[in-house]
């Protein structure tokens, strides 16, 4: 399985990284949203682990964009913040297949990906 990591702090990005690659998933990992969208085209990822709070972005929006952009909105999106409950919560309106709260249980982040993977 292929995961597209789109986080900004480095040592969260090393640490999914390589939990995610022990699990035996193969990973793009992007510290910039600045490619997202192309990343996601030229990756053809199976999931995508998106921050919400991006130097420069809201995760939000580039879950709402992938999801209204042809050929990749059926991608599945896993929207991660320490932000409030509320507004992680406020992500499914976005089109986030899930939302978690940081910090969170790798175990349980591991079981959605591949639940949102599976459908």
């Amino acid at each position: 399985m292929k995961i597209l990591i789109v986080e900004n702090e480095p040592a969260t990005l090393d640490v999914l990284t390589l939990a995610m690659e022990m699990e035996g998933f193969e990973v793009i990992p992007l510290i910039s949203a600045k490619s997202f969208i192309a990343s996601i085209i030229a990756n053809e990822p199976d999931v995508v682990l998106l921050d919400i709070d991006l130097d420069g972005f809201d995760g939000r929006g580039l879950c709402r964009e992938l999801k209204e952009t042809d050929g990749i909105r059926d991608t599945p999106v896993i929207l991660v913040s320490a932000l409030s409950d509320e507004k992680v919560r406020s992500s499914l309106a976005y089109g986030a297949d899930v939302a978690i709260s940081k910090p969170f249980d790798l175990v349980d982040l591991l079981g959605q990906i591949r639940d949102v993977a599976e459908k």
